[in-house]
């Protein structure tokens, strides 16, 4: 194998660490040579993606789709393309797939793999709105062209690949799938949670013996299904004090389907929820660990949501709504119970369900842990993306 440049782009740095880490260390494993060509937003998310041995870009990309900052980041990613003369370049999320993909082609790259990380909210919504119309027509614009340039484009989930080859948006030819971003299945093991950790947590949640916790970890936006984790809490709380519910995500107020401080505020002062704001990747392990359920009832249109695969990992069963993305990694009755979207009495019964029998839960959760060693780990999901790379 000829080792190689090649360059991963990404929306901003944190995507890096949170989901493409494993890629990045197995291809400089194998002798190449990988730029990270993302949005700077930290230091210290920097920092780590170089310890890895990777060259750090920073294109300084920004939100919307506005068409003078569009075409300064097609511009960028040509100059730093022609500059670095990348051997491949795999694009992640919509606006790489779609901007950064024309910006090396014009370089002249050959070799571009694109990564749809799943179609987003303007998929997922019913609404009709003229502003929703021209977004889902731009996306659509935007995954031809990417289908057009691209030599492979990567989906994580079939419905997503159905229906872009459905609408002739995507050439089945250049189709693949590769389900979720993978999992490091030793990082995300009870087995290295230290007991005293939990312990400390405990005391500062005030979690008492018995008491058991539900939680959910995700951006607090409406479409992650937020109210109805909400609800779920408020109807269970009722029926027992010992089943906590705890809530952890950054508000983006960016977006306009935030949900707001006061908001969330009001739920805790009702003792519906305990929110923990947004956490780093550690202190999300250890309350995985703490953890007896994760629920996910997002109706956003995931790819294979990272946060289930770790769940998984640490034993959880997972609830959650029948959503394309988690209907990949939740089996129901086996390592998890999904049921129809927005309907929280069907997800406070199986919630319920789970929280009530031990038994149920351990079972439902060894079959998750099963489902990542043999499917989603880290190790096979990067050797299946480099198997599309065809670098022979």
């Amino acid at each position: 194998m000829v080792n190689m440049k090649i360059a991963i782009f990404t929306n901003k740095d944190q995507d890096i660490i949170n989901f493409r880490i494993g890629l990045i260390n197995e291809l400089i494993k194998r002798g190449h040579q990988v730029f990270a060509c993302t949005t700077k937003t930290s230091d210290d998310f920097v920092s780590k993606i170089e310890k890895t041995g990777a060259k750090f870009i920073d294109l300084k990309l920004k939100r919307g789709l506005k068409l003078f900052s569009s075409f300064l980041y097609i511009l960028k990613v040509y100059q730093v393309s022609r500059k670095n003369k990348f051997n491949l370049c795999h694009n992640f999320s919509f606006k790489p797939v779609f901007l950064a993909t024309i910006g090396q082609r014009l370089s002249g790259i050959k070799k571009i793999i694109c990564t749809i990380t799943g179609l987003g909210i303007v998929f997922s919504v019913n609404n009709k709105s003229l502003k929703i119309y021209i977004l889902k027509k731009l996306a659509l614009i935007g995954y031809k062209i990417s289908g057009l340039l691209a030599e492979k484009i990567i989906f994580q989930n079939r419905e997503d690949k159905k229906l872009l080859i459905q609408k002739r948006i995507i050439p089945e030819k250049k189709s693949e799938i590769i389900v979720g971003s993978g999992v490091d299945s030793n990082y995300f093991s009870i087995d290295k949670i230290d007991n005293n950790n939990l312990e400390k947590i405990r005391e500062e949640l005030n979690i008492k013996e018995g008491e058991k916790i539900a939680l959910m970890v995700s951006r607090i936006l409406k479409e992650k299904g937020i109210y109805q984790f909400v609800e779920v809490a408020k109807n269970l709380r009722e029926k027992s004090k010992n089943w906590k519910f705890i809530l952890i995500g950054e508000i983006d107020k960016s977006n306009p389907m935030f949900i707001s401080e006061k908001e969330i505020e009001g739920w805790q002062n009702n003792s519906y929820i305990i929110y923990l704001g947004g956490k780093d990747r550690d202190s999300v392990r250890d309350i995985l660990g703490l953890a007896d359920i994760f629920i996910f009832p997002s109706y956003y249109r995931e790819g294979a949501p990272k946060v289930v695969l770790e769940a998984m990992s640490m034993g959880l069963p997972i609830v959650g709504f029948e959503n394309i993305g988690t209907s990949e990694l939740v089996e129901n009755g086996v390592n998890g119970f999904l049921v129809e979207e927005k309907n929280v009495k069907e997800l406070s019964l199986a919630t319920e369900k789970v929280l009530s029998d031990d038994f149920l839960a351990k079972k439902l959760g060894e079959e998750g842990r099963k489902k990542i060693i043999n499917l989603f780990s880290d190790e096979i999901v990067v050797n299946k993306t480099i198997g599309v790379y065809n670098l022979n």
